[in-house]
């Protein structure tokens, strides 16, 4: 049973990715700094990681808009 008294749940379409950065030289610090000099805002999940969610608000060309800040902040 999965069921918490009085919490409510909600289905909305949000999408977790994790992954590793360690291939691109960069740790995800620096490439979440630069992120963020872009308005893209990535928090690590460690010194090599990143887990990131979407949210109901971000349509697909948001995300292809995001990945191009990535491919400028890797290099």
């Amino acid at each position: 049973d999965r069921d918490v008294t009085g919490v409510q749940t909600c289905a909305l379409p949000i999408y977790v990715l994790v992954f590793g950065v360690r291939g691109t030289g960069k740790r995800a610090a620096e490439i979440a700094g630069g992120l963020k000099k872009r308005k893209v805002l990535w928090n690590p999940a460690g010194e090599w990681e990143f887990r990131i969610m979407t949210h109901c608000d971000v349509d697909r060309e948001g995300v292809e808009r995001a990945l191009e800040m990535v491919r400028e902040v890797v290099g």
